[in-house]
C-alpha cells in the first residue's frame, strides 16, 4: 500500500529547513583545528562539492548531542548538546577542517570507553573519513588544535565517486556512483585487518560472474543511505537513483529485501531520501517515506515486511 501527500508549495525544498531556536545565535563556539595530514588530498586534488545543502545529525546520550554542517561554513562540524530540563547551551564545539566535507555527519556514544562523551563520524568531499572521541567541552581551548590521539582518519577510495554516506557505532558507510556500497570498521578494526572493508553489491562472486556472462543492467547510483535496526538486526537500507531500494544485513553481508519504490504517479521523478520508521513487530510493518526531488511527491510506503 502507499500513499501520496499534497505536493509541496513551489521553490520550497522537501529534504529539510533549519528551524532558528531561540538562543541559537548566541552560542559561543570553542573552534579546534583539525591538523592537515600528508595522506589527505591537497585543494587541487580535493573533489568538487556534490552537494550545496546543508547536514546534519543527532543522537540521544543523557542529553541529545547536535551536530550541523553548514553550507555556509562547508569545512567545518558545529555540536551542541541540548537538554528539555535545560536552557539552551550558551557554547558549543566547532570543529575547523582542512578542506569542504561531505554533507553527512554521526554522532553517537562510545560502546567502549565510559571516558569519551560521544563519537563523531565526518568525510570530506575528497574522501577522508574521520572518526573523533570527543570529550566534555571544558576540556578544550578554543584556538587549539585537536590532538591526534582524539581522531583516526582513513583515506577512502574515490573511484567510483562517493554519492552517499551513513554511519554506526564501528562502522561507516559509503555509496557510490556504480550502485555498490562499501562498510569501513572504523575505530573497531586496524586498517589493515582481514574485513576492515566490506563491498555489498548485487554482482559479488558467483554474481559477478554471472552478469558479465548474461550482460544484465548495471546498478543505478546510491541516492542516499541509512541503517536502521529491525530484530535485532542492523540493516542497511540503500535508495537507487532509478527508485530501487536494496537492504542489506550490515553483519551477515546478505542483502534481505530488493524494492522498487517507483509508483506510477511518480513516473519520470528523481528519489534523493529514504526515510525508515520503528519496525511494528505486531503488524509486521516497517514504515518507510521516499523523497522525489525537490518539488514533486511524498511517497510512503508501508509494504516492507519487518520479518
Amino acid at each position: 500500500m502507499a500513499s501520496l501527500a499534497s505536493p509541496p508549495p513551489p521553490n520550497r525544498p522537501l529534504d529539510g529547513m533549519e528551524v532558528p531556536i531561540p538562543g541559537s545565535d548566541k552560542v559561543r563556539w570553542i573552534e579546534l583545528t583539525v591538523p592537515s595530514s600528508p595522506r589527505a588530498a591537497s585543494p587541487q586534488e580535493s573533489s568538487p562539492a556534490t552537494s550545496s545543502r546543508n547536514a546534519a545529525a543527532c543522537h540521544v546520550l543523557p542529553g541529545d548531542d547536535l551536530a550541523r554542517i553548514h553550507k555556509d561554513l562547508p569545512n567545518a562540524v558545529e555540536m551542541i548538546e541540548i537538554c528539555p530540563q535545560r536552557e539552551f547551551p550558551e557554547s558549543g564545539l566547532r570543529l575547523i577542517f582542512p578542506e569542504s566535507l561531505f554533507p553527512f555527519a554521526f554522532v553517537c556514544r562510545d560502546e567502549n570507553a565510559s571516558g569519551t562523551r560521544c563519537l563523531l563520524y565526518a568525510l570530506t568531499e575528497s574522501g577522508t573519513a574521520y572518526l573523533f572521541k570527543l570529550g566534555s567541552l571544558s576540556s578544550y581551548i578554543s584556538g587549539s588544535v585537536i590532538s591526534q590521539s582524539d581522531f583516526i582518519e582513513f583515506v577512502v577510495e574515490r573511484d567510483p565517486k562517493i554519492t552517499a554516506a551513513a554511519a554506526t557505532f564501528g562502522c561507516l558507510l559509503v555509496g557510490r556512483q556504480d550502485g555498490s556500497v562499501t562498510s569501513y570498521k572504523l575505530g573497531i578494526l586496524e586498517q589493515s585487518a582481514p574485513g576492515f572493508m566490506t563491498e555489498f553489491r548485487d554482482d559479488v562472486g558467483m554474481g559477478r560472474l554471472w552478469s558479465l556472462v548474461s550482460r544484465g543492467r548495471t546498478v543505478a547510483m546510491v541516492k542516499d543511505l541509512l541503517i536502521s535496526q529491525v530484530c535485532g538486526r542492523k540493516l542497511i537500507f540503500a535508495l537507487h537513483l532509478d527508485g530501487t531500494l536494496r537492504v542489506w544485513d550490515l553483519m551477515n553481508h546478505t542483502k534481505v529485501l530488493n524494492h522498487n519504490t517507483i509508483v506510477q504517479e511518480l513516473t519520470g521523478s528523481t528519489p534523493s531520501r529514504v526515510w525508515v520508521g520503528d519496525p511494528n513487530y505486531d503488524t509486521s510493518v516497517i514504515p518507510l517515506a521516499v523523497l522525489y526531488g525537490y518539488a514533486t511527491w511524498l511517497m510512503v510506503d508501508s509494504q516492507a515486511d519487518s520479518g
